[in-house]
C-alpha cells in the first residue's frame, strides 16, 4: 500500500504503521528520509485518506492525504534470485536469476477512447494522453495499471502503462515491444487516434486448492503413522557447471540416500545459468543411470564461450522418509525491557522505570499492544510478571530447607515439574533454580504458599520445607491474551496482546512460556504424530483450523 502524507517524515525500518480510524496496520517496506511518500507491506485492513497515522505505537500529527492499495493482480513480472533477503544486494557475476512477465487478462472494457499522438518511437518511449466517455473512466484506473487497445494497424495490440491519473484523463507510456507478443507502439505525431476497445488488463489470480503448510490425514485422533512404505516428491537445488567443451554438465548429479530422480517433465526440471539464461530442456537431453540415482544433462549449451556455472532445480522421489522429533522446552522466558518513551531510564532525571529507550521495533517494548515472544511453536503461557521497581521482574520465589536429597540442595529438581503445598494445597510450576536453596515458581490455582509448610515435587519425588515466600513482582497475566501464531500458511512467532482498556505496563515485564522445537541436527523429513512422542497426547497438542497437529 502506498501512502502519501501531508508533511515530510523520516522513518527507519522496521516501523509498524497503524491507521487511527481504520485500524489498518502494516510494516514500512523501506526507510524514508524527509519525504511524504511511504510504502507498507503485510497490510491488514484498508488505510483511508485523511486519517492520522500511528508509527510504532506513537500517534503522529501527520495524516494520510492519499492511499493506493496494491495486490497480486498488480504484479506484472516475477523475479527470483540472490539478494531476496536484502532487496539492495545481489551476487554480481553469479546471479542465477529468473525473470518472467505475467500473462495479463482482461478485467474491464471501457470501449472507445481517444489516444493523443506522441513524439516517441515504436520502442514504447513515447507518452500519450487517453480519454474515454465510459462512466467508469478514469475512476477504475490507478498509476501502474496496464491498458490495452488496438486500432493502430499493428499485428498485436498495444499495452501502455499508466503514469498519471488526472480528473478526466490518464497519461500512459508504451511498454517495451516484444516481437510476436505485444506492442508498445503509441500513435506518432500530433493527431489523436480513436481506438475501439480500450481495456484494463490485470494479472490473473487463480484460487489455490490447497495453500496450507500441512495435509490432513484421512482419520482423526491418530496414534501412529507408519512411513516404511511411504514416499515423498521433493525439490532439490544443485550447483552445477556446464562444460563449454563437452556441452554437458561437467559432473553428473547424484541423488541423496533413498532418493531417485523423477523422469523428465518441463515442470520438474529447470537449469538457469549464472547470467540468468534459462536453458531449454527436453527429454532427449536427459540420461538417467544407477537406477535413476545419477543424472547427466547433455546437448545443453547456447553460446557457451567458457564453462558456465548454473543452478539445477530437480524433482526427486524419496522413499522411507522419517519423522522429525519435536522436543518440549517446559520453561522458557523472555525479558521485555525496552520502551517507546524518551524519558525512560534509571535516576532522578528519568522516569526511573528501569526501561531502555531507543529505536526498537514494534513488539519488543512494554507499551506495545502486541509483544512478540520471538519463538515459534509456543504451546502455553505460564505467567506474565511486571517489576515493581527498576530491577528485573520474576515469578514468586521460595527459599527452601530440609530438602531430602543427598546434597540437600535444589540441584536435583526438574524445571517445569509440578510442586504442591501439603498444607495450603497450592499447586505451582517450578520455573527456575535461583540458588542451592531458592527457586522461582508460578502458582496455577487460587491458593498461596504458607511459610513453614512442606512442599512436594511430583516428578523428582523430592520434599522440602518452605522457609520464606517472596513475591517481588506483580502478576499481570490476566491483562493479556495469547496467540501461538499458527496459521494455515505460516508457523509464526507466538505473541501476547494486551486486552482493550488495560493500561500498558510501566516497568519491565517477564513472560514465562513453554514451546516446542527441533534439534539442530534433526535429520527427519516430515512432522507426523510420531514427532510428538515427548508430549502429553491429551493436553499438549494444539489445533489449526480444527485439526489436531497430530492428525496432520
Amino acid at each position: 500500500t502506498k501512502i502519501t502524507l501531508n508533511a515530510n517524515h523520516t522513518l527507519s525500518t522496521p516501523t509498524f504503521v497503524k491507521g487511527k480510524y481504520s485500524n489498518a496496520t502494516g510494516f514500512l517496506r523501506s526507510a524514508i528520509s524527509a519525504t511524504t511518500s511511504l510504502q507498507v507491506y503485510e497490510t491488514s485492513g484498508d488505510f483511508i485518506p485523511n486519517e492520522p497515522l500511528i508509527f510504532n505505537g506513537i500517534e503522529d500529527s501527520r495524516v494520510s492525504v492519499a492511499v493506493t492499495n496494491f495486490g497480486v493482480r498488480d504484479v506484472k513480472s516475477i523475479y527470483g534470485g540472490p539478494g531476496l533477503t536484502d532487496q539492495n544486494s545481489g551476487d554480481v557475476g553469479f546471479a542465477r536469476t529468473f525473470t518472467g512477465d505475467v500473462k495479463l487478462k482482461d478485467e474491464f472494457i471501457f470501449g472507445s477512447a481517444n489516444v493523443t499522438g506522441s513524439q516517441g518511437s515504436d520502442s514504447g518511449s513515447g507518452i500519450s494522453t487517453i480519454t474515454s466517455g465510459n462512466s467508469q473512466f478514469p475512476g477504475k484506473i490507478k498509476v501502474g495499471n496496464i491498458l490495452k487497445f488496438g486500432g493502430l494497424g499493428k499485428n498485436n495490440k498495444t499495452l501502455a502503462r499508466v503514469t498519471a491519473v488526472n480528473t478526466s484523463d490518464v497519461v500512459v507510456t508504451g511498454v517495451t515491444t516484444v516481437s510476436g507478443l505485444v506492442e508498445g507502439f503509441l500513435p506518432l505525431g500530433t493527431d489523436s487516434v480513436e481506438v475501439p476497445d480500450l481495456t484494463l488488463v490485470t494479472s490473473p489470480l487463480e484460487k489455490s486448492d490447497d495453500n496450507t503448510l500441512y495435509t490432513p490425514l484421512p482419520r482423526t485422533v491418530i496414534s501412529d503413522v507408519t512411513l516404511d512404505n511411504a514416499s515423498l516428491s521433493i525439490r532439490k537445488v544443485f550447483n552445477v557447471t556446464i562444460s563449454a567443451s563437452s556441452d554437458e554438465l561437467s559432473t553428473a548429479v547424484q541423488a541423496g540416500d533413498n532418493e531417485t530422480f523423477l523422469p523428465f517433465d518441463e515442470e520438474r526440471y529447470s537449469l538457469i545459468r549464472a547470467d540468468g539464461t534459462t536453458e531449454l530442456l527436453t527429454d532427449d537431453k536427459f540420461t538417467f543411470t544407477n537406477g535413476n540415482g545419477t543424472l547427466q544433462i547433455g546437448n545443453i549449451g547456447t553460446d557457451l564461450g567458457s564453462n558456465q556455472e548454473a543452478t539445477l532445480i530437480a524433482t526427486l522421489n524419496k522413499v522411507k522418509p522419517t519423522a522429525k522429533v519435536k522436543r518440549r522446552k517446559q520453561i522458557n522466558s523472555i525479558l521485555v525491557d525496552k520502551s517507546k518513551l524518551s524519558g525512560s531510564g534509571i535516576g532522578k532525571t528519568t522516569l526511573n522505570d528501569g526501561l531502555t529507550f531507543g529505536s526498537y521495533p514494534f513488539g519488543t517494548r512494554v507499551q506495545d499492544e502486541k509483544i512478540s515472544l520471538n519463538t515459534p511453536d509456543v504451546l502455553d503461557i505460564h505467567g506474565i510478571f511486571e517489576s515493581t521497581d527498576t530491577s528485573d521482574p520474576s515469578a514468586p520465589k521460595l527459599t527452601l530447607s530440609s530438602i531430602n536429597t543427598v546434597d540437600a540442595t535444589t540441584t536435583d529438581l526438574l524445571v517445569g515439574e509440578i510442586l504442591e503445598g501439603k498444607t495450603s494445597g497450592t499447586i505451582a510450576i517450578f520455573t527456575e533454580q535461583l540458588s542451592d536453596s531458592q527457586i522461582s515458581c508460578i502458582i496455577v490455582n487460587e491458593s498461596e504458599f504458607i511459610e513453614g509448610e512442606s512442599v512436594f515435587f511430583e516428578s523428582s519425588d523430592i520434599q522440602a520445607v518452605i522457609n520464606t515466600v517472596d513475591v517481588p513482582s506483580r502478576n499481570i497475566s490476566a491483562d493479556f491474551t495469547f496467540n501461538n501464531g499458527q496459521r494455515g500458511t505460516i508457523y509464526n512467532h507466538g505473541f501476547v496482546t494486551r486486552k482493550s482498556g488495560v493500561d500498558a505496563p510501566s516497568k519491565k515485564i517477564r513472560i514465562y512460556f513453554s514451546n516446542a522445537f527441533f534439534e539442530s541436527d534433526d535429520t527427519g523429513d516430515i512432522t507426523t504424530v510420531n514427532s510428538y512422542d515427548d508430549f502429553d497426547y491429551k493436553s499438549d497438542i494444539q489445533t489449526i483450523n480444527e485439526y489436531r497437529n497430530t492428525d496432520l
